[in-house]
């Protein structure tokens, strides 16, 4: 009994041990976006559903990087009030119903991943 308790405090500061270890080591990974909450159910989301995107903010959408996923992110959006107008490097324009140009960025997330972000409003 003594020893079974010895082992199980063992496993869990070494278990300890391992997660801070991994939290310092990969931080900067882990918190490039700030709260990783979000992009980790968008990730989750993406593997279970097989979906090509997933929303991960109110302005932020999460893709899948090199498989043809960003086209039909622009086609949902473009269903949804935003169509898409052109493409220059990373940044991406969208213009409205109302004419207003809507800008956004696209960033890699990781070598598997990434997110659009939708920034300023332009006006005419």
């Amino acid at each position: 009994m003594f020893m079974s308790k010895k082992i199980i405090k063992v496993t869990g500061l070494i278990t300890l041990l391992f997660i801070a270890l991994g939290l310092m080591l990969f931080s900067t990974i882990i918190f490039q976006e700030g709260n990783p909450l979000p992009i980790s159910y968008g990730i989750v989301k993406l593997y279970i559903t097989k979906d090509t995107f997933a929303k991960i903010d109110e302005n932020k959408y999460i893709f899948r990087a090199n498989n043809g996923d960003l086209e039909k992110l622009t086609d949902y959006l473009t269903k949804n009030d935003l169509i898409f107008v052109d493409r220059e490097g990373s940044g991406l324009l969208f213009k409205d119903k109302a004419g207003q140009i809507h800008t956004a960025s696209i960033r890699m997330y990781t070598n598997q991943f990434e997110i659009l972000d939708f920034g300023k409003r332009v006006k005419n």
